[in-house]
């Protein structure tokens, strides 16, 4: 009995990951393969596919980064056209291109 019920965990974090990997493949075969993408650039991509705009306190709690390294990655996605922002200050949202 105890064998089943690891093996079922085992197949379940198995399976979790299969479907991770699955879903960062699609968002990186939307763009171009020449684009280089880091870790938080594709986590970035993927809470914009889920939740269509974000604000910089979003990607802030999701990454646990602080407000500059979160500007950063921004910035990153801005120059290579993967991301646009509306609005100014605090209000700032950014979608995708």
């Amino acid at each position: 009995n105890w064998l089943e019920y690891f093996c079922q965990g085992v197949l379940y974090s198995i399976n979790k990951v299969k479907s991770e990997i699955l879903k960062l493949g699609e968002i990186t075969s939307k763009y171009d393969n020449t684009i280089q993408l880091t870790p938080n650039e594709i986590s970035v991509l993927t809470l914009l596919e889920e939740k269509e705009h974000i604000q910089n306190k979003d990607i802030q709690e999701m990454l646990n980064i602080t407000s500059q390294a979160s500007y950063k990655i921004i910035r990153k996605l801005k120059d290579k056209k993967l991301i646009e922002s509306r609005g100014k200050g605090r209000n700032t949202e950014y979608i995708l291109k």
